[in-house]
């Protein structure tokens, strides 16, 4: 491993509070490298020229000023698969991956064609992620519909999808929530919708980390107590999902009583799991179609 240049890397990054500071400048070293962090640790590239060195080194200056490595390596892998992802598109969680773990594990139990909505989709990370599992098991009779407002995000989102070799199964498309699906005829023909929608308070995007806030707000504000956009899903998703289909969302730590109470009282949806994180905190509610 190239000791005095990645040395340089670790206090640079430290001084500046960094949270991983040896992580972060490994992951940035291997990507100059072109090469893992585990081929890194084992010697691999000792030597870097001097254009790499300028360029690890605009790497690490852009961390220290607390850009997320993933905008500056443009990737991030989740469920073992590599996204693109870029500034203006939200940055896939480890524990978004539940998310796609109880999809998938429901979709195995679905002989029929699957019907499958992502909403608020992002990079497809998510969809894209279901739709490459299904595939590797040998399925083929499916559907994704990716949906997110945002220009950017579904541009990365179609390049992902090519990228991972889903595009022909994925229909990606811009629009805000529902609307631009009430074309399509999936009234009551869907076998399950998946989403991460904003959920932060309005009121605690101040305080989120340093990271977070080079974000794009839009993929984060939930509005005024977190909540606006599980109000809309709710509102709609029962019209498009079939009679015991299911509905797989991603939630805040503190609002499962919150989203639960807003399933039941559609009188359409039941809650039939909350699924905890890997730090014990609830992360996914699971609801079912009456």
């Amino acid at each position: 491993m190239n000791e005095p240049l990645l040395e340089w890397a670790v206090r640079e990054l430290k001084q500046k509070g960094i949270p991983s500071p040896r992580g972060d400048a490994e992951e940035l070293l291997s990507h100059v490298a072109g090469i893992t962090r585990q081929d890194l640790w084992k010697g691999g590239r000792m030597d870097f020229t001097l254009p790499e060195r300028v360029f690890y080194r605009r790497l690490v200056k852009g961390r220290a000023g607390r850009l997320p490595v993933s905008y500056l390596t443009g990737r991030r892998e989740f469920m073992g698969f590599e996204f693109f992802v870029k500034r203006n598109v939200f940055i896939p969680r480890p524990e978004t991956e539940l998310l796609v773990e109880e999809a998938v594990r429901y979709a195995a139990k679905i002989k029929s064609p699957l019907v499958i909505i992502d909403m608020c989709s992002g990079c497809g990370n998510v969809g894209i992620s279901i739709a490459r599992i299904l595939m590797e098991r040998g399925r083929s009779d499916f559907v994704v519909y990716a949906v997110d407002i945002s220009p950017d995000a579904i541009a990365v989102s179609m390049k992902n999808a090519v990228h991972n070799k889903v595009r022909e199964k994925m229909k990606i498309i811009r629009g805000d929530l529902f609307r631009p699906l009430r074309k399509p005829d999936l009234v009551g023909k869907v076998d399950f919708i998946v989403s991460n929608p904003p959920y932060v308070k309005e009121g605690d995007l101040s305080t989120i980390q340093e990271e977070v806030k080079k974000e794009p707000e839009r993929a984060i504000d939930g509005g005024r107590d977190g909540l606006a956009f599980y109000r809309r899903i709710m509102e709609e998703a029962p019209g498009y999902l079939k009679k015991s289909a299911l509905l797989f969302l991603e939630i805040g730590y503190d609002q499962a009583l919150a989203v639960s109470a807003m399933a039941t009282g559609t009188g359409k949806i039941s809650v039939e799991k909350i699924r905890k994180d890997y730090a014990g905190l609830d992360r996914i509610i699971v609801g079912r179609r009456t």
